[in-house]
């Protein structure tokens, strides 16, 4: 016969995870741990469980940068940089031992397209973050104001898709898309401007975690593409938006998406940057109504990663 003591099961619902890193904080019988740059890393000392320590877990990539105007003189708005890839699980289960945890910057901002090189300016993909088996890719950036047939730049590939180029040709410019799976869209489509002569091409939004980015309609009198709006998490003891899409410029600049998405700049401004540790994109600048100016796109904001769990109390 086998006799189980009398405190078995108590003693069991004593044990919990011990672990340290990052920026350590208790808040309501949880600990979490963030972690906002660089390289560090996080050590799991007990899991308590023989399954391994259970754990809620967020890891934000770095936002990409926006779009630039060109150097040419031609007026005309960018793309916004797609949002860092987000990934989320509310039971990730660690094992003891140390980790790295490397946390992605954000990609800078294009300052224009050289006419030597047609087709080739965008903004920086952004940084890839991660830590254990867990990585999360940087966002696409956004695609600079184009010029001519031949000359459009679209928005490239990542986490999420940055928005595609104005253009003062007759052309829809074709946005980056999301292409490494969950928690992450496609950017917004560039436009051209519906009024001949007026060369004020519009830049489609970078996606965001949560939707799409927007796609712009013309650049005379439309805002730019939004940027696509991210998604919400309590997991910082805070309900707090990450991975939002960098809005797209042209006249009047679109919105960048919640979770840290920068503003697209209206008229003759540089982009917005995306908000440091959301992942989120850089806006597009843009070129003045009357004048033509070099403007740069913002830069991606940082990435993030942050685990809590339970702890004694």
């Amino acid at each position: 016969m086998i006799t189980i003591p009398t405190n078995f099961y108590s003693v069991q619902a004593l044990s919990f995870m011990s672990a340290s890193g990052g920026t350590e904080t208790i808040s309501e019988g949880f600990k979490i741990h963030t972690f906002t740059t660089g390289s560090s890393t996080f050590t799991v000392h007990n899991t308590g469980s023989i399954f391994g320590g259970a754990v809620e877990i967020l890891v934000v990539a770095g936002g990409a940068g926006g779009g630039g105007t060109n150097t040419n003189g031609v007026r005309g708005g960018a793309g916004g940089g797609g949002a860092g890839q987000l990934i989320y699980s509310s039971s990730f289960l660690f094992p003891t031992g140390s980790f790295s945890a490397i946390v992605g910057n954000g990609g800078t901002g294009s300052n224009g397209t050289p006419l030597t090189q047609p087709g080739t300016s965008f903004g920086q993909n952004g940084q890839t973050s991660s830590i254990n088996n867990l990585i999360a890719y940087g966002g696409g950036g956004g695609g600079s104001m184009g010029f001519g047939q031949f000359n459009t730049n679209l928005g490239l590939d990542g986490g999420s898709g940055g928005g595609g180029g104005g253009s003062n040709y007759f052309l829809s410019v074709a946005a980056g898309s999301a292409i490494y799976g969950n928690f992450g869209n496609n950017g917004g489509n560039g436009n051209f401007a519906l009024v001949v002569g007026a060369q004020n091409g519009a830049g489609g939004g970078g996606g965001g975690a949560g939707a799409v980015g927007g796609t712009a309609t013309d650049g005379f009198s439309n805002p730019g593409g939004t940027g696509g709006v991210g998604l919400q998490y309590n997991i910082s003891g805070t309900n707090t938006y990450y991975a939002g899409g960098g809005g797209g410029s042209t006249v009047n600049g679109g919105s960048g998406g919640q979770g840290g998405g920068g503003n697209a700049a209206s008229g003759n401004n540089n982009g917005g940057n995306g908000t440091a540790n959301t992942g989120g994109g850089g806006g597009g600048g843009n070129s003045g109504v009357t004048t033509a100016t070099l403007n740069v796109g913002g830069t991606g904001g940082s990435g993030i990663i942050i685990i809590k769990y339970q702890i004694a109390v």
